[in-house]
């Protein structure tokens, strides 16, 4: 048992070192391109007006990713409630259909209860 809980905790450390790294290159890579589209801007390198480019296409990005991030969220909201909405239609149809049944039952039991009176099968208030 001892081993096994050892592995587990071995395979969750390696899967974080995993995450890590990643983490690390997909930054290096946004680093790189931020740097290189400040160049291509006319900045030149190892400047303080360089570094400020950086900052600011690193925080409009950060500003694009939250944003985009947001739309989607708000379109899965939107799928939700449209889901939500066709349950509730559903449902509320479902009820019509029990509701109808429940009154053709209904009358079909007093519809036979007034042959049961005409025909002096019964009489009303005594054993009808």
């Amino acid at each position: 048992m001892h081993s096994r809980h050892r592995l587990l905790i071995m395979n969750k450390f390696f899967y974080l070192v995993l995450f890590l790294v990643f983490c690390s290159v997909a930054n290096a890579d946004s680093m790189t391109k931020v740097h290189n589209e400040c160049i291509q801007l006319g900045f030149k390198d190892s400047t303080p007006e360089l570094a400020k480019c950086k900052l600011e296409l690193l925080v409009l990005n950060k500003k694009m990713n939250l944003e985009q991030k947001k739309l989607q969220a708000s379109e899965a909201q939107a799928k939700a409630a449209e889901a939500t909405a066709r349950a509730t239609e559903m449902n509320a149809a479902a009820a019509q259909s029990l509701a109808s049944s429940s009154a053709w039952r209904n009358n079909q039991t007093l519809m036979k209860q007034g042959q049961r009176m005409m025909s002096g099968a019964c009489t009303l208030g005594v054993d009808c």
